[in-house]
């Protein structure tokens, strides 16, 4: 889900582009690939704090610690350390997105405005919470009233594709 988002933004790019360099494709699609993956990342963050009560007490982790115990060589399968671990991961990603968006801009030869810098920046921030929270609620369906569920499912996913879209369009027209 989150390479499909970062597509559809980087579609916009492309369709309000007027002149289209592979390159800076690529950098558009790696910033917003970023960008989609810290939102995923901000989804573990309130998945595991559901699982441990926000937090407050151990949670036994399960066959999803497999991979992270083989890459990271942590020997621990507490959900809390997990959650923490992503929350640092999705704050890394989006420090990211920011350096390559704006070498972006500083490699350019139209350069961004600050007001346009500005819209960027909470445009991205809001799609990082919320694709976050929406996936959570989804993932957590049991959780949450069944038009909770779908409300997320098919408007909220939507308006993530929106704000990617005129992340893309943003980008396309300065």
């Amino acid at each position: 889900m989150p390479f499909a988002m970062a597509l559809i933004g980087t579609t916009s790019y492309i369709h309000n582009q007027t002149q289209i360099k592979l390159g800076d494709l690529f950098i558009i699609l790696l910033a917003f690939t970023g960008l989609a993956l810290a939102g995923g990342f901000y989804h573990d963050v309130l998945w595991c704090g559901n699982a441990t009560e926000w937090y407050t007490r151990f949670s036994e982790g399960g066959y999803d610690f497999d991979a992270w115990i083989q890459l990271v060589g942590v020997d621990n399968r507490d959900y809390r350390l997990l959650g923490v671990s992503q929350g640092t991961l999705a704050l890394v990603l989006i420090i990211f997105c920011i350096i390559i968006l704006w070498r972006f801009n500083n490699l350019s030869e139209n350069k961004f405005t600050w007001q346009t810098t500005i819209k960027m920046i909470i445009i991205g921030i809001f799609i990082v919470l919320f694709f976050g929270f929406f996936l959570f609620i989804i993932d957590t369906a049991g959780d949450f009233d069944s038009n909770v569920t779908l409300h997320s499912l098919f408007i909220g996913m939507p308006l993530i594709a929106f704000l990617f879209y005129q992340l893309g369009k943003m980008i396309a027209s300065n």
